[in-house]
């Protein structure tokens, strides 16, 4: 099956957080367009079968994100900018990813390829999973590690834990 591609090309896309946008069809859909980065998806879901290629701009998610199928990255960044929300990237990665205020919670495993930056007035509840990083820790809020470890697995990285603590480390 052909690829698909969502596009926005001039304004900006928004959906609030009590709504959702579900990526279900088989094979590949591109975020895409001159204004993409623009965009704010409410709860963003990838069912099992579909792909989602992300730009390498920044994408807005004030919901949950829950992915059941597949997510390419790119140099994109995503940024929970909502109150309470749930992240479950089921161990696909992200490139960069940013919290802003509020309380993110994990419910599954989390990859990061470049920087999680950690806002100030924003908490990341580790629970009990890994969160891998390959660059950059940035923490200017609060990580609650639960019983999450943390796996360092760059080969240059930078880490500012703030005064947060992690429960078990990998370098």
């Amino acid at each position: 099956m052909a690829g698909a591609t969502f596009a926005v090309n001039g304004g900006s896309f928004t959906i609030n957080a009590a709504n959702t946008v579900t990526f279900s069809r088989a094979g590949t859909t591109t975020l895409s367009g001159s204004t993409i980065g623009n965009s704010t998806f409410g709860n963003l879901t990838i069912n099992s079968g579909a792909t989602v290629s992300a730009p390498n701009a920044n994408i807005n998610i004030t919901g949950v994100w829950s992915n059941s199928g597949s997510f390419n990255p790119n140099n994109g960044t995503v940024t929970f900018n909502g109150g309470t929300q749930n992240i479950n990237a089921n161990g696909q990665p992200f490139w960069n990813l940013i919290t802003d205020a509020g309380t993110k919670t994990l419910t599954g495993n989390l990859d990061i390829n470049g920087t999680l930056t950690i806002n100030t007035g924003s908490t990341v509840n580790g629970s009990s999973f890994n969160i891998n990083i390959a660059d950059t820790w940035d923490n200017n809020g609060t990580f609650n590690a639960g019983t999450s470890t943390v796996i360092f697995d760059g080969t240059t990285q930078t880490i500012d834990a703030n005064t947060s603590a992690f429960n078990n480390v990998t370098l």
